[in-house]
């Protein structure tokens, strides 16, 4: 059995994964730490357009697919190009950025 690492969610993205090349910080926005740490079975966000949803979102499922082994994670959305719009900028590119990633969900694959 894998063995499950005790760290946060939002430690974990910034020890490993990649936001647009760069480290992803959370200087100076403590309110995400409870949103991305969020142990709660559901949860609902009300915020105004450009706060970070989709990048939080995205930060969630990332961190919750590597930290808890065999959890299934599904991003829903109104139309496929809005789900494909997500998956190619937010996560897609992480895997790009992130080499740590990359070896944990690609293993035979270099860099």
């Amino acid at each position: 059995m894998q063995e499950v690492i005790k760290i946060s969610n939002t430690d974990f993205l910034q020890k490993i994964v990649r936001l647009d090349g760069n480290e992803w910080r959370f200087d100076g926005r403590p309110y995400i730490f409870p949103i991305i740490n969020n142990k709660f079975k559901r949860s609902i966000l009300m915020a105004a357009r450009q706060t970070e949803k989709s990048t939080s979102l995205a930060g969630i499922l990332l961190a919750n697919a590597c930290l808890r082994p065999n959890l299934s994670c599904l991003y829903v959305s109104p139309t496929g190009k809005q789900t494909g719009v997500f998956s190619r900028k937010k996560i897609d590119e992480c895997f790009e950025t992130s080499k740590h990633l990359r070896k944990c969900f690609y293993p035979g694959v270099k860099g």
